[in-house]
């Protein structure tokens, strides 16, 4: 007897042409550099033309194994393909149940916030753990930041690692004036920047925490609030440009995503490290963070 056709469904990108991909049901997951498709009941593919996207699969994947943290998707494949003589990257993770951050944040009461906020403290208190002399990226190589990817593309000079935070202060302010040069700002920002790095340092050892580097309401899954009272952290995502770095540096990167105005970006972690003292420390770093706030609205 002949065997019964069965559906092909598919579990790996091996078994997928970039046309497959294109028609699966994509979710709505706001991204401007990247599409999300849903591959089944367990799966996400994420594609993007950006090269950034192989360093994703990489770091989420060391991450995952460092921490410990369940949040984190398993980064399970990656595959670049051809499309009109571009290259287009994909990867296949695990799909994280939940909502984004900045869409349960407006539903929540006071006390569905604080419960957040405990559950968040608990996931920086496991990231900080972890700690580096240098300023580098999570495999103590050169930092793989946004801020230097324009300028150190093509360069064999990577930035860092760096011993110190002048060091370190110095190199942005040499990616400032490698991206934003047509701007007449720029040398008074850099001049900022010199003087940052000149200010002294708040006693503590010389070690920098691990840092996720691109926090926002976007890259942080919550429990869905039409299910239930309960607040539940079910995903982190987008951990390509996570280092070692100052504890200034989580708080200007959280300000680059809300530096554009209310309507860009709803500020649920803005809220929080004001509302909830997320870093106890956080205000011997106004300098830095108010001088990053002009460095991320010149370049970006």
């Amino acid at each position: 007897m002949a065997p019964r056709n069965r559906p092909f469904r598919p579990e790996s990108l091996q078994d997928l042409t970039l046309e497959d991909i294109l028609r699966l049901p994509i979710l709505d997951f706001p991204d401007a550099q990247a599409a999300f498709y849903r591959l089944g009941d367990r799966h996400v593919i994420k594609m993007s033309s950006r090269p950034m996207l192989r360093r994703q699969f990489c770091t989420s994947r060391l991450a995952r194994d460092v921490l410990g943290l369940p949040q984190i998707p398993v980064m399970s494949e990656e595959r670049m393909y051809g499309n009109d003589g571009e290259q287009v990257y994909c990867l296949l993770m695990d799909l994280k149940p939940g909502v984004r951050l900045e869409d349960a944040w407006p539903l929540w009461d006071e006390g569905q916030k604080h419960e957040f906020w405990l559950s968040f403290l608990d996931v920086c208190s496991t990231m900080s753990r972890h700690t580096s002399t240098h300023i580098s990226s999570l495999d103590h190589g050169h930092v793989k930041d946004e801020l230097f990817d324009t300028t150190y593309e093509f360069s064999k000079d990577q930035p860092g690692p760096f011993a110190t935070e002048p060091e370190f202060v110095e190199a942005i302010s040499s990616a400032l004036a490698g991206r934003a040069f047509d701007d007449h700002r720029v040398p008074f920002a850099c001049r900022l920047l010199e003087t940052m790095a000149s200010l002294p340092r708040p006693a503590r050892e010389q070690s920098f925490p691990l840092t996720h580097g691109n926090l926002q309401g976007g890259h942080i899954l919550v429990s869905d609030p039409s299910h239930g009272y309960r607040v539940e952290i079910t995903g982190l995502l987008g951990w390509e440009q996570c280092g070692y770095y100052p504890p200034w540096w989580e708080i200007s990167k959280i300000m680059l995503d809300n530096a554009a105005g209310a309507d860009s970006e709803p500020s649920a972690l803005v809220d929080g490290l004001t509302s909830f003292g997320w870093l106890k420390d956080w205000r011997s770093y106004t300098a830095e963070v108010a001088t990053m706030m002009h460095v991320w609205n010149y370049i970006f």
